[in-house]
C-alpha cells in the first residue's frame, strides 16, 4: 500500500492570482519551516498559454482594475509594514491638518483686517454737507 503525498487546496479570487499564491506560498512556508525534513514534495505545474482568440474582447477595464491593484498594494503594504504605512498615514493627515488650520487661521487674519480698515475708515470726520450747493436742490 502506497500513501498518497499531502496536498494542500487552495481557493482564492479569480483576480490577482500571483498575488494570492505568492502569499499562500509565503506563509505555508513560515508555517511549516522544516517541509524539508517532512519529505513534503513541492512541484511546479505547467501552465498552457495561448493567444487571444480573434473578434474577443478583454474583460480588463482600465481604470476599475487599476484602482483594484492600487487597493490590494495599499492593503499588503499595511499587512507586511504596518508601522510605515500607518506612519504614512499618520503624516498625511497631520499635513492636512494643518493645511486646514492655516488656511483657517489666514481667514480669520484677513478678516480683522478688513475690520480694522473699516474701523479706521469710521474714525475719520464726514466732509462738510452744505445743502446749496447739491444740484437739483430748490432756491
Amino acid at each position: 500500500m502506497t500513501s498518497a503525498a499531502p496536498t494542500i487546496a487552495v481557493l482564492m479570487p479569480c483576480y490577482q492570482e500571483e498575488t494570492a499564491i505568492a502569499r499562500v506560498v509565503r506563509d505555508f512556508k513560515a508555517a511549516l519551516p522544516d517541509a524539508a525534513l517532512l519529505r513534503m514534495p513541492i512541484a511546479e505545474i505547467a501552465t498552457p498559454y495561448r493567444q487571444r482568440p480573434p473578434g474577443s474582447r478583454s474583460k480588463l477595464s482600465t481604470f476599475k482594475d487599476g484602482f483594484r491593484i492600487l487597493w490590494m498594494i495599499g492593503k499588503l503594504v499595511k499587512e507586511e509594514r504596518p508601522l510605515g504605512s500607518f506612519s504614512v498615514t499618520a503624516a498625511a493627515l497631520a499635513l492636512a491638518s494643518v493645511a486646514l488650520a492655516c488656511g483657517l487661521i489666514l481667514e480669520t487674519v484677513t478678516r480683522g483686517r478688513r475690520e480694522a480698515k473699516r474701523m479706521r475708515y469710521l474714525e475719520l470726520a464726514a466732509p462738510a454737507f452744505d445743502p446749496a450747493t447739491v444740484r437739483g436742490s430748490p432756491p
